[in-house]
């Protein structure tokens, strides 16, 4: 197949990349003519959206980055001084890891994804990372498509000319990629448009209604057909509203003359957009891959219990949404970033979760859990006493199994142990018997 492929990209000259520049916010969505991607903006301004994102900012710096030297028996060694590690630590002089990794975790959930240049010195080598916001670096290619990435588009505005960043200079993290431009990432939010926009029109419902109406909107009609002059009713209007909004609501009302004040068919009720925005918490978090109710949303709360299942929920959180997260991350920095200072062969980029407090299993599950292994013949004494957090040497590298298993050959019937014979007791002979045996020696005198 392999051959084949070579072959058939030989005959058409080289393989090609087509693509087009595109943005997570400036497409229409199917069935509609209403542009919701530029209505919701860059979606900063969405507490659905921020919510879930900012829980992820706070729980990634629980674990720990970490450079590690695969050994020949298979064991690995962490490189705490190794150079990369010091740079992202304190990629410049304005801002640490936490900052660099937040920046990181925001485009990528918002674009799919998250771009960080490099700034060498003069003998080339890396010395500052520097977080771009995605909508302000494009990657470029040739016309023809005969390259994937040739450039990277910096557009930093503020009047400023955009600026062509090499390839190398460049850490691309994407969220997987996206068929529409294969040189991009997608983003996780990209399918939940619609629900961000419904909890935004919500809030702003609600809001608009608190702002306009001190109490639920009212007709004031004068009787007797009446017909008031239009200064008259904008100065009646401008006064009801400063008297009965803000700290005026509930005062009594006496007009001058007869005159009907009737609510204009609206109740509390009707500001109960719950349902809506269930739905919007529910799929937003779905794509993040966080609970609702570890981020604290109102969807997730209301089914969620408390103790051991918030606990499991957190846990969840992590296996689903974070570390997925980072491994795509490391990826990239193994790829990209790590081979920058020298040979990277061998080496490993990984996420110590060993302090996380949502991943540590209760001590005496684990106790249990490996005893179990141990007592099975499973694992060493040596890994046991390791995964312990027990000093163990080369002394323990031995496996206890029980005496009363026996082999038995795949596909072979069972063999069951047959019981020994016990052996006849040797028999008494009388005094006065005499020995049949002529060759028997004879018989010792007694003293």
């Amino acid at each position: 197949m392999m051959k084949w492929f070579t072959k058939a990209i030989g005959a058409i000259g080289a393989m090609r990349h087509p693509g087009r520049p595109s943005g997570l916010w400036g497409t229409l969505l199917r069935g509609t003519r209403f542009d919701y991607r530029r209505a919701i903006g860059d979606g900063l301004d969405s507490s659905v959206v921020t919510a879930p994102i900012r829980w992820v900012q706070r729980a990634l710096p629980e674990a720990r980055l970490t450079v590690q030297r695969r050994k020949r028996n298979g064991a690995s060694e962490e490189l705490a001084d190794h150079p990369m590690l010091a740079l992202i630590q304190r990629p410049n002089a304005h801002y640490g890891d936490i900052a660099l990794w937040g920046g990181t975790v925001l485009s990528w959930y918002l674009d799919g994804n998250a771009y960080w240049i490099i700034v060498r010195n003069g003998v080339g080598r890396p010395v500052e990372l520097w977080y771009v916001p995605h909508w302000m670096m494009e990657p470029r290619w040739p016309e023809d498509g005969s390259g994937f990435i040739s450039h990277y588009r910096y557009s930093p505005g503020g009047g400023h000319a955009p600026i062509d960043v090499p390839f190398e200079d460049v850490v691309h993290f994407r969220d997987g990629i996206n068929p529409r431009n294969t040189r991009k990432g997608l983003a996780a939010l990209d399918g939940v448009i619609r629900e961000i926009f419904m909890d935004l029109e919500s809030s702003n419902f609600v809001a608009s209604l608190l702002r306009n109406m001190g109490v639920p909107g009212v007709v004031i009609s004068p009787k007797g057909g009446a017909m008031p002059a239009p200064e008259d009713v904008e100065a009646t209007k401008a006064w009801f509203q400063e008297t009965f909004s803000g700290d005026g609501r509930g005062r009594p009302l006496v007009m001058g003359a007869p005159t009907d004040v009737q609510p204009y068919g609206f109740n509390p009720q009707q500001m109960n957009m719950g349902e809506a925005r269930d739905i919007a918490e529910e799929r937003v978090c779905a794509c993040v891959g966080i609970p609702a109710a570890v981020v604290g949303f109102g969807a997730g709360l209301q089914t969620a219990k408390v103790g051991a299942t918030m606990v499991e929920l957190h846990k969840i959180a992590w296996l689903n949404g974070v570390l997925p997260l980072g491994r795509a991350l490391v990826d990239e920095l193994k790829r990209s970033l790590l081979p920058q200072f020298g040979n990277a062969a061998g080496l490993e980029v990984r996420w110590n979760t060993d302090d996380v407090p949502a991943l540590q299993e209760d001590e005496d599950k684990q106790a249990t859990r490996w005893g179990a292994m141990l007592g099975s013949g499973g694992i060493t004494v040596f890994e046991y006493r390791t995964a312990l957090g027990i000093d163990a040497d080369d002394s323990h590298r031995i496996y206890l199994r029980p005496i009363s298993m026996i082999e038995v050959p795949e596909g072979a019937p069972p063999r069951m142990p047959t019981p020994a014979e016990p052996e006849p007791e040797p028999r008494q002979q009388e005094p006065d018997e005499e020995d049949d045996d002529p060759d028997a020696p004879p018989a010792r005198a007694a003293a």
